[in-house]
């Protein structure tokens, strides 16, 4: 079986086509998408498999969030202005609901 490592990981999960490894320098796990070419698989299909493990293992989101640093204050502030966003959408739906029942 051809190997194809997109990414520096080279350890395997059981099965699923992609892993994550430890990172021991840091103290935590850090995601590194890994995926194997399976027999007859066209490198298309291997790059759409990449991709999809990519945005489960959230790597992404975590760059961009990391991407500039944000105050412990700020992320306070951040998260309780999406909460009240939330709640006013959640009370709109549910005026809505009523309205139309």
């Amino acid at each position: 079986m051809e190997r194809h490592n997109l990414s520096r990981s080279s350890a395997r999960r059981a099965n699923d086509g992609f892993s994550t490894t430890p990172n021991p320098t840091k103290g935590g796990e850090t995601s590194v998408a890994s995926v194997e070419l399976r027999p007859g698989e066209s490198q298309e299909s291997l790059l759409k498999r990449f991709r999809k493990a990519v945005a489960k293992s959230g790597i992404l989101s975590t760059v961009r969030k990391k991407r500039w640093y944000m105050s412990k204050s700020e992320q306070r502030r951040l998260a309780k202005k999406k909460a009240i966003r939330r709640q006013k959408r959640r009370m709109r739906r549910l005026r809505e609901q009523g309205i139309e029942e």
